[in-house]
């Protein structure tokens, strides 16, 4: 099974962060706030299973929610960061900087 890492990064303050793997919870979090030299808040690193995946992200206190749907055959990194209103997500097949 492949990794899949999700990396909270930017725009993150004292946030509740919820994220999904195909409609089950792994991963509840409170007080979720960038380290604004690094750019960076926390990382989930999940071995996943290969084949179609939907990644959903929640911020419940700032009424906000992304869901992201995945083809994962090797590992995967997603960056997850809030700018303007909005849950912004990048995803990659190298690992981000401060991995």
């Amino acid at each position: 099974m492949p990794p899949l890492s999700i990396s909270l990064q930017d725009g993150f303050q004292d946030d509740l962060v919820i994220l999904r793997i195909d409609g089950h919870e792994v991963l509840r979090q409170e007080h979720v706030s960038t380290k604004l030299l690094l750019g960076y808040a926390e990382t989930l690193v999940l071995e996943v299973a290969v084949g179609q995946h939907q990644v959903e992200i929640l911020l419940p206190q700032k009424n906000l929610r992304a869901t992201i749907p995945l083809h994962l055959t090797a590992a995967i990194y997603i960056g997850v960061s809030v700018a303007a209103g909005k849950i912004d997500y990048l995803v990659s097949s190298t690992p981000f900087g401060f991995m």
